[in-house]
């Protein structure tokens, strides 16, 4: 066909064959997928064709490991869709309030029954975040109420303490208020005088007979 690519050329022809074998009648169809997966060695038997080489008939011995192991591989994913299929069903129903009633370990076994891609986990994941949100909150909440109290108590000590004087004097009889003033005047230093010392008085001068005149003062 025109502009069609190589991958949808290929899309193409497998889904005319597909559909072609979905077309045929019950028995014919069995002939053909039987013959398919002789000639794809996974079982162990002989086909029978017309002029056309189309299979008209087979004859199946037994299966190969081949053909155990895409049994296996087949059982897996049509197992796996009906779960999905289950699981979508059952998605429309889910009420959120029945998550937050669930314990850790119901809600984990619960979420470990889908994969990360559904979104039943998802729902399950948030379900987690806000339990470990919540426990934050409550344990910030703790802490910030022991803190407040010690502050209160602190504020109460300091107001205590200052009040608090246990040397006061209106808080002792007349008598050690009295015997306390005493000692503290008796201790207290008294002043004493320092003497202070005058210059001596000067020496007159002797008197100075006439024509004489006064020695110079020896050194």
């Amino acid at each position: 066909m025109k502009n069609e690519t190589a991958r949808q050329a290929y899309i193409r022809l497998l889904r005319e064959r597909a559909e072609a074998i979905e077309s045929l009648t019950p028995d014919w169809r069995e002939v053909v997928l039987r013959s398919e997966l002789i000639k794809d060695e996974c079982l162990d038997g002989d086909v029978t064709t017309n002029h056309d080489g189309f299979p008209v008939a087979t004859t199946v011995m037994g299966i190969k490991p081949k053909g155990r192991l895409l049994l296996q591989q087949l059982e897996k994913e049509e197992l796996d869709a009906s779960v999905i299929l289950k699981h979508r069903e059952a998605f429309k129903s889910l009420d959120r309030r029945e998550l937050s009633a669930m314990d850790d370990k119901p809600l984990a076994a619960w979420q470990s029954d889908f994969k990360q891609d559904e979104p039943e986990w998802r729902i399950a994941e948030h379900e987690w975040q806000n339990r470990i949100t919540t426990k934050q909150i409550r344990a910030g909440r703790g802490t910030a109420f022991i803190a407040l109290a010690g502050v209160v108590v602190g504020v109460f000590l300091t107001s205590f303490l200052l009040s608090w004087r246990p040397f006061d004097k209106q808080r002792l009889s007349p008598s050690v208020q009295a015997q306390t003033k005493t000692n503290s005047t008796t201790q207290q230093p008294q002043p004493t005088a320092t003497p202070i010392h005058s210059a001596p008085p000067p020496i007159p001068a002797a008197p100075i007979a006439p024509g004489q005149t006064n020695p110079a003062p020896k050194p």
